[in-house]
């Protein structure tokens, strides 16, 4: 995903598919849901690397484990994107 607008779009479809499919009323009702991790920092069924995890590893000691950075959108040439044209 290439920008926070757009991985907020994706977060917001995975947390309200199992309620557009009616397998729960709510989405923090599913279990394998990120839902309340992102809301509250709750830790679910699946660890999610957030700042909450992030904050969480820094107090105890412990090293981050991801580096979070913005790519280029793959359309774009160069930096990381598409191909330049040669």
């Amino acid at each position: 995903m290439w920008t926070k607008r757009k991985r907020i779009e994706k977060l917001r479809y995975l947390h309200h598919n199992p309620v557009k499919r009616g397998l729960v009323e709510k989405p923090e009702d599913w279990a394998w849901s990120s839902f309340r991790h992102y809301l509250t920092g709750e830790e679910g069924m699946v660890e999610i690397e957030s700042e909450w995890t992030g904050r969480r590893r820094e107090r105890m000691g412990m090293p981050l484990r991801v580096n979070i950075r913005e790519l280029p959108h793959p359309s774009k040439t160069g930096s990381g994107g598409a191909p330049s044209k040669s």
